[in-house]
C-alpha cells in the first residue's frame, strides 16, 4: 500500500514539474521584418501586378490582411494588385497576433496607357472646344454644328472619355432655336400684305426644325400673333367675289348632270347667286346644276346680284357613245387638278416642304425617250446580280426617290453608274430626263435593301453559287381559292399559329422566323396567342404586340394561279426599322429599279410622271401589272419613295393612277396618236402638268386632238386650279 502511494506521489511531481517546463518554453516572437520590397507602384489601367514583400519565416501568410484605400482605382487582394481606375490611393499590409500589430502602407498609382492616354487627351480636346462655345450665340450654330457632327465621328474609345458631348447637342439646340427668334423678333411691328414672304420664311424655318429645336424656341406666340395679323391683312386686301368648284366631274353626257358648288368671298352665304351659261343650247344651269342638252361646251357663270362680283368655270357635255380613245381622255381627265401644300421632302427632319401642282391629266402627253450614254458603264461596273445565277425572272417594278435635293437625273446616273455609292440601280428620272444606268434583263441591282432575304425568307428554293446557298424568289401557293379581289386591295393578317390570312382566310404559308440581326437581339419571340413579344435583352423592350403591327405598309407580294391565290416569300428586315419589319422579298435581284429624282425648285409632279411612262413601258415589256409595282419599303420597310407615302401613301396611289393611263395608252391604243394644247399656257404646260400656280382660282381648258388612220376627233375639257 505504501508503496503504490510513493508511485503515484511521484506520477504527479513528474508531470508537475514537465508542465512547468512547458509553459516557461511557449514565448510569442516579436516580428522585426515585414514590409512592401518597393515603396511605392505605379501601374497602368488594368495591369495585374504580384506584390512581393519583405517578411521573416516566423510570418505566418495566411494571416496576412491586404487592403485599398479605394478599391475603385486600384484592388489589393492577397498580394495581388489590379489597376481600376485612373488615379491615386495606398494600400497596406497588416499583420497582429499576441506579440505583433503591424501595419505596412505604400501609394500606389494608376496611369493610362499610352493609347488610352491619346483617347482621354483627344476627349478633353473636344471638351474644350465644347467649353469655349459655352456663351454661344446664334452666330455660333455652324461652330456648334461642327461639334455635333464631330461627336458622330468619335472612336468609342475617345466617346467614353467624353463629358461635354450632352451639352454641345443642347447648346447647338438651344443656338437653332436663336436663329428662329431672332428671324421671328425680326418680323415687322405692323404687318402687311407684303411681309407674308417673311413671315412664312419665319414660320417654315421653326417647322423645318426638330422637336428638340423647338421646345426651346420662346417667341411661337408672337410668330402665330404676325400670322393672324397677316391673314387679316390679307383677307382685308382681297378683292370681293365668287369662288367655284366641282363636286366631281366638269363633264357630262347629254341629259346628265354637273353639279357646281359656290362659296362667296367676303360675303354673307346667303348672297343670291345668278347663274348664267354661255350657251344654254350645250347646257343650262339653275342654282349650280348643269344639265346637259347637247354635245359641246359652255363657260357657266356665277355672279353675286347687284354686283360685278363674279367667277365661271368651263362645262363639257358629250354624246352618249363616245370612242375608246375619248374614253380614255376622259378617263385620265382630272377634273380638279390634284394639289397638296407643303409636303415634306425627305425623311426624318424634311430638307424642304413642296407644294405639289398636279396635271389636268394622269397621262403625260409626250413619248418616252431614255438616254442610254451611261448604259455601258453600268454594265460593267460589277455592281449587280447576275439574274441567270438565280434562275431568276423580274417580278416587279421598284420605285425609290434619290434622297439628294439638287444633282438632277444625269448626275445622279452618273454617280450609280460609275460606283459611285456602293450600290446601283436601272433607270434614274428627272425634270432633265430618263437615264438607263444597267441592263435590266441580264442584271439586278444593289438597291432594294433585301440581300439578307437570301438567307432568312421562308422561300422553298434555293440555289448554290460555289460554296454558298442562297435562298431564290418563287410563288408559293397559298391553299386559298382567288375570290374576285383587287391584287392592290387584299387584306393581310395572320393566324395565332402565325400563317398568312388572306382576306380572311387562312394559307398554308407560314410567317418568316426572326432572327439575331447585328448581335441585336432581334430574335423576337412568336407567342402562342398570335402576338410578339422582345426577346430577353433587346434594347426597346414590348410585349405581346399584334404580328400584323410589324407588315410593311405596301402588304405583300401575290399572283393567281389556277384560281389560287400564290404569293412570294417573305422575310424579317432589320436593317431599316430597329425592331424589323415584315417584308416581301425580290427586291435586289427579282425587280428592276428606278430613282426618282426630288431636287428643290423642280417640278415633283413632272419627274413622277415621267416615271409612270417609264415604269409602264417596264409593265409592258416584262409582262407584269399594275400590282408589281412597289415601293423600297416594300422589301425592307425603308421610307422610300418618302413623297410618295407620306399621308397614307396619298401620293402613290394617285402615281398608281398616272401608270394605269399610261399603260393602257401603249397598249389598248397604241395605234392611236394625240395632240394636246392648253388654252391658257401661263399655268399649264404644254405637256398637260401644272407649272405655275394660278394669282387666282380659276377653270382651265385643254383641248386633245385623237388621230387614228384617217379618223380625227376633238374634245375640250376643264380643270379647276387652286389659287396660290
Amino acid at each position: 500500500m505504501q508503496k503504490s502511494i510513493k508511485l503515484f506521489l511521484l506520477t504527479i511531481a513528474v508531470l508537475t514539474i514537465g508542465f512547468f517546463l512547458t509553459s516557461c518554453g511557449e514565448k510569442e516572437i516579436i516580428i522585426s521584418t515585414f514590409d512592401f520590397k518597393e515603396t511605392s507602384y505605379t501601374i497602368e489601367l488594368d495591369a495585374i501586378v504580384n506584390v512581393e514583400l519583405n517578411l521573416e519565416e516566423a510570418v505566418i501568410k495566411e494571416n496576412i490582411v491586404y487592403a485599398s484605400a479605394n478599391p475603385e482605382v486600384a484592388t489589393f487582394v492577397s498580394g495581388v494588385l489590379k489597376g481600376v481606375s485612373v488615379g491615386e490611393t495606398t494600400i497596406s499590409i497588416s499583420y497582429k497576433d499576441e506579440a505583433n500589430d503591424l501595419t505596412k502602407t505604400i501609394s500606389v498609382k494608376v496611369t493610362r496607357t499610352a493609347e488610352e492616354q491619346a483617347n482621354y487627351d483627344a476627349a478633353m480636346a473636344y471638351d474644350a472646344k465644347v467649353a469655349a462655345l459655352t456663351n454661344y450665340t446664334s452666330s455660333d450654330v455652324d461652330a456648334l454644328k461642327a461639334l455635333v457632327e464631330e461627336l458622330d465621328t468619335l472612336d468609342m474609345n475617345v466617346l467614353k472619355y467624353v463629358t461635354k458631348g450632352d451639352a454641345a447637342i443642347e447648346m447647338y439646340n438651344k443656338a437653332r432655336a436663336l436663329v428662329i427668334d431672332e428671324l421671328i423678333a425680326a418680323l415687322p411691328e405692323v404687318v402687311e400684305v407684303s411681309h407674308e414672304k417673311q413671315i412664312k420664311e419665319a414660320r417654315e424655318a421653326y417647322e423645318l426644325e426638330e422637336a428638340n429645336v423647338k421646345k426651346y424656341v420662346t417667341k411661337t406666340e408672337e410668330l402665330k400673333a404676325k400670322e393672324d395679323a397677316l391673314a387679316k391683312a390679307i383677307y382685308d386686301a382681297t378683292p370681293d367675289g365668287v369662288k367655284l368648284t366641282y363636286q366631281e366631274e366638269s363633264y357630262t353626257k347629254i341629259n346628265g348632270n354637273i353639279v357646281i358648288l359656290v362659296d362667296t368671298v367676303k360675303k354673307d352665304p346667303d348672297t343670291v347667286i345668278v347663274w348664267e351659261s354661255s350657251n344654254p343650247a350645250v347646257a343650262t344651269v339653275v342654282d349650280g346644276v348643269v344639265t346637259g342638252l347637247k354635245a359641246g361646251t359652255a363657260i357657266i357663270t356665277a355672279t353675286i346680284e347687284g354686283t360685278e362680283y363674279t367667277m365661271s368655270v368651263g362645262v363639257t357635255i358629250l354624246e352618249e357613245n363616245v370612242s375608246e380613245a375619248v374614253q380614255f381622255i376622259l378617263d385620265s381627265h382630272n377634273s380638279s387638278a390634284y394639289t397638296k401644300r407643303r409636303l415634306p421632302i425627305g425623311s426624318g427632319t424634311p430638307n424642304y416642304y413642296y407644294n405639289v401642282m398636279g396635271s389636268v391629266s394622269d397621262y403625260l402627253f409626250k413619248d418616252l425617250i431614255i438616254e442610254e450614254q451611261f448604259l455601258a458603264t453600268g454594265n460593267a461596273s460589277g455592281e449587280y446580280y447576275v439574274r441567270e445565277d438565280y434562275n431568276a425572272d423580274v417580278e416587279f417594278v421598284t420605285v425609290h426617290y434619290t434622297a439628294n435635293f439638287t444633282s438632277g437625273a444625269k448626275a445622279n446616273a452618273n454617280y450609280m453608274a460609275n460606283k459611285g455609292s456602293g450600290v446601283s440601280i436601272h433607270y434614274v428620272t428627272g425634270n432633265d430626263g430618263i437615264y438607263h444606268c444597267l441592263d435590266d434583263e441580264l442584271y439586278g441591282a444593289w438597291h432594294a435593301g433585301d440581300s439578307g432575304s437570301r438567307y432568312y425568307s421562308n422561300s422553298t428554293e434555293s440555289v448554290t453559287l460555289g460554296s454558298d446557298t442562297y435562298q431564290t424568289f418563287t410563288w408559293l401557293p397559298t391553299g386559298v381559292k382567288y375570290d374576285g379581289t383587287d391584287l392592290l386591295d387584299i387584306v393581310w393578317s395572320a393566324s395565332d399559329d402565325f400563317y398568312y390570312e388572306i382576306n380572311g382566310k387562312k394559307t398554308t404559308v407560314k410567317l418568316p422566323t426572326t432572327y439575331n440581326a447585328k448581335s441585336r437581339t432581334t430574335n423576337h419571340i412568336y407567342n402562342n396567342d398570335g402576338t410578339v413579344s422582345s426577346a430577353p435583352g433587346y434594347a426597346y423592350p414590348f410585349e405581346n404586340r399584334p404580328v400584323e403591327s410589324f407588315f410593311n405598309n405596301q402588304d405583300f407580294a401575290v399572283k393567281v394561279i389556277d384560281g389560287e391565290y400564290y404569293m412570294g416569300p417573305t422575310w424579317w428586315s432589320y436593317g431599316q426599322v430597329y425592331e424589323g419589319r415584315i417584308c416581301a422579298m425580290g427586291g435586289n435581284i427579282n425587280s428592276i429599279g428606278i430613282e426618282s429624282c426630288v431636287d428643290k425648285g423642280s417640278n415633283l409632279w413632272y419627274t413622277w410622271q415621267e416615271t409612270a411612262k417609264l415604269v409602264a413601258q417596264l409593265l409592258k415589256d416584262n409582262n407584269l401589272t399594275i400590282d408589281r409595282v412597289k415601293g423600297h419599303h416594300f422589301f425592307d420597310g425603308k421610307d422610300c419613295p418618302q413623297p410618295m407615302l407620306e399621308n397614307d401613301q396619298e401620293i402613290w396611289y394617285e402615281f398608281l393612277n398616272m401608270i394605269e393611263a399610261e399603260y393602257k395608252r401603249i397598249t389598248e391604243l397604241k395605234d392611236y396618236t394625240f395632240y394636246f394644247e392648253a388654252e391658257n399656257s401661263t399655268y399649264v404646260h404644254k405637256l398637260g402638268y401644272i407649272k405655275k400656280w394660278a394669282s387666282t382660282a380659276q377653270s382651265v381648258g385643254y383641248t386633245v386632238t385623237v388621230q387614228n388612220g384617217g379618223t380625227t376627233e376633238i374634245i375640250t375639257l376643264y380643270s379647276w386650279v387652286p389659287a396660290k
